[in-house]
Order: C-alpha cells, then structure tokens, then sequence
C-alpha cells in the first residue's frame, strides 16, 4: 500500500508543480484557466527535447555538455552519481 500512496502523492506534486508554473503562464498569455494544461505543456516539452537529441546535433550537444560538467569539481561529483543513479 505504501507504494501506491507514495506514487500518488509524487504525482500529485508534480502536477500542482508543473501546472502552477506553466499552468499560470499560459492562462495569463491566453486570458483563461485551465486545468492541467501546464501538466501537458510540460509533457510536450519533455517529448520535443527527447527527438532533438536524438539528433547528430542533440548528441554532439549533449556529449559537449557532458564534458564540461566532467571538468567542474563539485558539479562532477553530483552529475555523476545523478547519471548512474538514472
């Protein structure tokens, strides 16, 4: 049971979080509220960075990035467990 409560309640945050943030900016572009739309500008902002990179561009990007958090002390530390912990 705790699992399901725990998976829940992490869900809930998410989304008041992501939907507060872009949830507050879209209503204020578009003058009108609603619900869960931020959730999903989010979810689209997650897919459009996953396809571009997968890109030659997206990858040499990313390796590029990599190298230089590899070359920062304390940053190394963190990125690094944070990456073997994903």
């Amino acid at each position: 049971l705790v699992p399901v409560v725990v998976t829940i309640k992490v869900m809930e945050i998410l989304f008041k979080f992501t939907d507060g943030i872009l949830g507050n900016a879209l209503s204020k572009l578009l003058n009108v509220r609603i619900p869960g739309l931020g959730l999903l500008l989010f979810l689209v902002l997650i897919y459009l960075t996953g396809l571009v990179i997968r890109t030659f561009f997206g990858k040499n990007f990313l390796r590029w990035t990599e190298q230089v958090l590899e070359k920062i002390p304390v940053v190394r530390t963190i990125y690094s467990g944070v990456k073997q912990l994903i």
